[in-house]
């Protein structure tokens, strides 16, 4: 049962926070999804239809009291007001902030069964996603300002039998094995990495790619990337070998 809970649970939260609180290898996230959407669908849209009836209640004695203050013993006039309080009081209804907040959560949990069941995608509750792309954010900002101020490449050359180019930088590069890299009309791809020293603490060790290789993925690097956003291509299909 603690399970079952506990995946309802992990499955309204974003994944930042799902893998790093919840790391339970028995969680069944998506069936967690399922029920908790339908509860949060089910749980709005019974909300809203519960407080509807009391809230029309409410306006229309309030509408009689103010016929019955302003016209005394009128039935046309209180029965007219009656009326007209009943339509407006309806259309009231749907605006008001809690009826908004619970037609948005409604409409979420629609969302979030139709893609845990036709997508298998889990979908987390948007204000706690919000929570994390804030907390993504301050991260980003701290890790920047921790690494200090950004500074050119230092691109030197490689050493006869083990590398071709080395790279010393003074931010960390998304660089694995599938990625080809150009540079100075070269393709080269990753070998190795090694630790220097700051400014410059990653240092990336390149050679030449083999010319039987596909070329999947092209990096047209510049020295200059870490004080600018480097630049991905797609590599056209002619360049494919």
């Amino acid at each position: 049962m603690s399970v079952v809970l506990l995946s309802i649970f992990a499955s309204v939260l974003p994944r930042r926070y799902r893998g790093h609180w919840l790391g339970d290898g028995n969680l069944d996230v998506r069936r967690g999804a399922m029920v908790s959407s339908v509860v949060q669908f089910a749980g709005c849209c019974a909300a809203m239809w519960t407080l509807y009836p009391a809230f029309i209640r409410h306006r229309l004695a309030q509408a009689a009291a103010l016929a019955a203050a302003s016209h005394p013993g009128d039935k046309v006039v209180a029965g007219f007001t009656v009326f007209a309080f009943g339509q407006v009081a309806a259309l009231e209804y749907m605006f008001r902030p809690l009826t908004l907040l619970l037609l948005y959560f409604a409409v979420e949990g629609a969302v979030r069964i139709f893609s845990s069941v036709a997508s298998d995608v889990v979908l987390p509750s948007m204000p706690l996603q919000l929570v994390a792309w804030a907390h993504d954010y301050a991260s980003r900002r701290y890790q920047e300002a921790k690494m200090g101020t950004p500074v050119a490449d230092a691109v030197g050359p490689g050493v006869a039998g083990k590398y071709d180019l080395k790279i010393e930088s003074c931010r960390p590069k998304p660089w694995n094995s599938l990625i080809t890299i150009r540079y100075d009309d070269r393709l080269y791809e990753l070998q190795g990495e090694e630790s220097g020293r700051p400014p410059r603490p990653y240092v990336y060790l390149l050679r030449l790619k083999p010319e039987h290789k596909i070329v999947r993925g092209l990096h047209a690097y510049d020295p200059e990337e870490p004080v600018r956003k480097p630049g991905w291509v797609q590599v056209p299909q002619t360049q494919r070998q």
